[in-house]
């Protein structure tokens, strides 16, 4: 069964992400702490830090838009705290400081609960659906296999769609790997994109169209998009105005048909009596008989 969240916390489950790195002591430095929990490529431990800092201004910044009557801007205020110590903690300096001074800017029990306490109204404009882990380790299984890649780079369509499909699959593995990091609405914004590639390279190749690698993307794709929550207010008013829709619109129509019939049978007996009564003399003009 799917668990329903919000950016709230989701970012909330990024810090206890973070928080919760094991150490060897407390006194090692931020990026060796990072090398060693994500492997020793550091341009990839620059780019997943850069993806967390991206994450934390983007939440930061959407505090700025919230419009709730129902919340008490202190508790708004608070959030922005909490959210401008996160960010703190990408700071470039920060990578060659302690672990343990640094990871208590993310770690605060105290910064969490100011971010929680605005989930309840994230969660009714933005909510998320977290995959099943049972539905992730199934596109795992589809987008890791080389072959998925070997197809599509040997596929008909031109160059740049090939090359621009195999790049969207290895984003996602890059995703599917630090799922933390990225975010479940991060993965579910992937999906349109995969989506359009899939069938653009599919669109050129028929045999690829028809192939099993295409059908599992597009399988893929349905799977990230069911990441988006259909907000409860919007389904209830969809409801309410299908159901208007349906009473008022039947109604509606008799009533124009009945207000436009006259009107419509008096000015084609206007037009027939004019076609009757009028000629056109020699020179082109109208004229009575």
């Amino acid at each position: 069964m799917s668990v329903t969240t919000d950016p709230a916390i989701e970012i909330v489950d990024l810090c206890r992400f973070l928080s919760s790195i094991t150490v060897k002591q407390t006194n090692e430095r931020v990026v060796d702490v990072l090398m060693r929990e994500f492997g020793p490529d550091q341009s990839e431990i620059y780019f997943l830090i850069r993806r967390i800092r991206e994450r934390f201004e983007h939440f930061s910044g959407s505090l700025n838009d919230i419009n709730d009557p129902l919340l008490d801007p202190q508790i708004v205020d608070l959030a922005k705290k909490a959210a401008s110590r996160f960010v703190k903690f990408t700071d470039l300096q920060q990578l060659h400081q302690p672990w343990g001074n640094v990871s208590k800017l993310i770690s605060d029990p105290q910064s969490w609960a100011g971010i929680m306490a605005v989930s309840s109204t994230y969660r009714r404009i933005a909510p998320i659906s977290k995959l099943e882990e049972a539905k992730v380790t199934e596109i795992k299984e589809y987008v890791f296999s080389d072959e998925i890649i070997e197809h599509v780079n040997a596929s008909e369509a031109p160059a740049f769609l090939s090359k621009m499909l195999a790049d969207s699959v290895c984003d996602l593995r890059m995703m599917l790997r630090h799922i933390p990091i990225f975010g479940y609405e991060e993965l579910a914004k992937l999906s349109s994109d995969l989506d359009w590639k899939n069938q653009a390279v599919a669109h050129y190749d028929k045999a690829y169209a028809e192939s099993s690698w295409c059908k599992k993307i597009a399988k893929v794709v349905l799977v990230l998009t069911s990441i988006y929550v259909v907000p409860p207010e919007l389904v209830e008013a969809t409801k309410q105005y299908k159901k208007w829709w349906v009473d008022v619109l039947p109604s509606l129509e008799q009533t124009t048909k009945t207000e436009t019939q006259p009107e419509t049978a008096a000015s084609e007996g206007l037009v027939e009596v004019d076609k009757g009564q009028q000629l056109l003399d020699g020179l082109g003009r109208i004229s009575g008989p």
